[in-house]
C-alpha cells in the first residue's frame, strides 16, 4: 500500500507529480489518496485520478473533501468518482 497526501490546491503541477508516484510504484501495489485537505482541484488531477483507479492495485479516495467532490461534480465526473473506493 501507497499513501499519497494531496495538497489544498491540487493543481496541474500537484498531477504531474501525483502521476509520476503512482507510476513508479509496482502495478499491483493499492494506491491511498488522502484527499482531505483539497480544496481546489485541476482538471489534469481529476484525470490522473482517473487513470489511476483503474490500477490492477486500485486506489482508495481517503477522506475526500467537499473541493475534491465539488471538482468532480464541476466536470460532470461526480458519478465516475463515485464509482471509486472511498473510506471516510
Amino acid at each position: 500500500m501507497m499513501e499519497i497526501l494531496l495538497p489544498e490546491t491540487a493543481d496541474a503541477q500537484v498531477a504531474i507529480t501525483t502521476r509520476a508516484q503512482i507510476l513508479d510504484a509496482p502495478e499491483d501495489l493499492r494506491v491511498i489518496i488522502d484527499a482531505s485537505a483539497v480544496s481546489v482541484l485541476s482538471t489534469p488531477m481529476v484525470m490522473v485520478l482517473l487513470s489511476a483507479a483503474r490500477r490492477t492495485g486500485g486506489l482508495t479516495l481517503q477522506r475526500p473533501s467537499e473541493g475534491l467532490v465539488d471538482g468532480f461534480s464541476t466536470l460532470g465526473l461526480f458519478a465516475e468518482m463515485m464509482k471509486m473506493e472511498m473510506t471516510s
